[in-house]
């Protein structure tokens, strides 16, 4: 065999080899982190619960302070009545800067009230729907961190939209600097 080919031969063998390294590397890698996993790492999901004496946060996670008047909240059921239907959860939404909410259901919903900025809340729940465009945050009012003294937490959902397909490449501080808007984490 001349050397030309030999060395054409090796060169394609090495080729090969280092192609199927890359590949392998490639596929036992692990996956880059979710939207959603990235954002956990940021707010911490409060535990709730309820006893006999109702609800309870069992362990807190990120305080936020909302930046924002006009959150509806709805109250939490008393725990003799936490096999009833809960009060309905009015949706906000924040949007281009603007909190809005239906109006119907703060007019409705028994013992609805506005937060006020300032006012403090925990995450008991987040979710990042790229294909909506959409992250929402249910939330739950820090009786303690507002001095309130009788059991009484409030809950809202707010659904943060954002412009078509932001989220699919959005990093997370981007999307955090929109939800500071109107949720910071406590100081």
């Amino acid at each position: 065999m001349s050397c030309i080919r030999f060395r054409a031969k090796l060169a394609a063998t090495l080729l090969t080899a280092l192609s199927c390294t890359n590949l392998t590397q490639a596929q036992n890698s692990p996956a880059a982190p979710s939207l959603q996993e990235l954002l956990k790492n940021q707010y911490k999901i409060s535990k709730t619960g309820s006893d006999a004496s109702g609800f309870k946060i069992i362990e807190p996670g990120t305080v936020l302070t909302i930046q924002k008047a006009g959150l509806i909240a709805t109250p939490q059921p008393a725990s003799h009545f936490i096999s009833l239907k809960l009060p309905k959860v009015c949706d906000n939404t924040f949007k281009r800067g603007n909190l809005t909410q239906p109006g119907a259901c703060a007019k409705t919903t028994l013992g609805s009230k506005f937060l006020n900025e300032g006012e403090k809340v925990y995450i008991t729940k987040f979710e990042v729907n790229e294909k909506s465009n959409r992250i929402t945050f249910n939330l739950v009012e820090c009786d303690s961190c507002n001095g309130v003294t009788k059991n009484g937490s409030m809950k809202a959902t707010v659904h943060f939209e954002f412009a078509d397909k932001f989220l699919e490449t959005a990093e997370p501080d981007q999307v955090s600097d929109v939800i500071h808007q109107l949720l910071r984490p406590a100081q």
